[in-house]
């Protein structure tokens, strides 16, 4: 039986573009790392914030019904910024359909915040697939 490794790696280690080649070399490095489990990207400096935290903030103001559109945008911002210095030309968050389910807000009474959480996971396993590395999401819910 062939050896398989499943490999998971925090916000700080997909915080920015630099940090994603990173752990591609990583990954790519040892042919048994076949599952990579991802966090959204962290925090690039102190002052920065966590995807995770925005993701949060979006969830907090949809439930108590304010519009979230600037936050966001912070969001596909974080993610489009990575793409584009990670110099992938062929691949768009928005054509890979990765951001409708955010925009039907205000959530579901049975979103919770833990589906919330799993589905950021994806949102970095797609910017992934955009590079050739698989992986799947290591969070709760979906």
């Amino acid at each position: 039986m062939k050896e398989t490794k499943v490999v998971k790696f925090g916000g700080s280690s997909l915080a920015d573009a630099n940090q994603f080649r990173k752990v591609a070399d990583i990954i790519l490095a040892d042919p048994t790392r076949r599952f990579v489990v991802a966090s959204a990207p962290g925090k690039r400096y102190v002052e920065d914030i966590k995807v995770t935290d925005m993701l949060y903030k979006c969830y907090e103001m949809a439930s108590e019904g304010q519009n979230f559109d600037e936050q966001f945008q912070m969001i596909k911002d974080r993610y489009n910024n990575i793409i584009m210095d990670l110099g992938i030309e062929d691949f768009s968050l928005e054509e890979a359909g990765t951001f409708p389910w955010m925009q039907s807000f205000p959530p579901q009474p049975f979103l919770s915040d833990g589906k919330i959480l799993s589905r950021r996971k994806k949102l970095c396993c797609r910017i992934r697939n955009g590079e050739k590395v698989s992986c799947i999401g290591g969070g709760m819910g979906v």
